[in-house]
């Protein structure tokens, strides 16, 4: 048994504005009782900083330091497309075409230091009280405004980051 995600667009790189084609292929060796088949496209979003504290120990008397470490994760899409229902799929090559259309206001696949953006679609044969087929193919989207560019101009405000860690914002 197998199974892949394969996109018509071979390079992975996609525009907002796009149409995503591609098909979910399932070889089976046998006949196979499933839950379904579905395709799921998700872009997840993680941010992490590490930030150095200054603060007093009642117990030692003593002015200290510490690392604190902040992430946050986000999911910015998550679609699942139902291509079969439950019941029963014989042995043999199976094709589950599919399309999406990248919006224009999804951003850019990003990676830097405090943060990424990932895209992805994973096929998945759901198969009743065994392990699941799964494939996961990651793609890259461009948006006009492209973190990635911007690089180590892309900078974090003070205001930002105490809202973010919900300090006491100065008047």
């Amino acid at each position: 048994m197998s199974c892949k995600i394969l996109l018509d667009n071979y390079t992975g790189s996609y525009n907002t504005g796009d149409t995503i084609k591609g098909r979910f292929q399932v070889n089976l060796n046998s006949r196979k009782d499933i839950r379904g088949i579905k395709i799921r496209i998700k872009c997840k979003e993680r941010t992490e900083w590490t930030k150095r504290e200054s603060h007093y120990n009642h117990r030692t008397k003593k002015h200290e330091s510490r690392y604190v470490q902040y992430t946050g994760d986000n999911e910015i899409l998550s679609l699942e497309l139902k291509m079969r229902g439950e019941g029963s799929i014989e042995a043999g090559q199976h094709t589950f075409p599919f399309t999406y259309f990248i919006s224009p206001d999804l951003p850019s696949t990003y990676n830097g230091s405090n943060g990424s953006i990932h895209y992805y679609i994973k096929g998945i044969v759901d198969r009743p009280y065994k392990f699941d087929y799964e494939d996961k193919v990651y793609f890259s989207v461009f948006s006009p405004i492209d973190f990635n560019v911007l690089g180590g101009n892309l900078q974090v405000s003070k205001f930002i980051r105490q809202f973010a860690t919900y300090e006491t914002i100065p008047k």
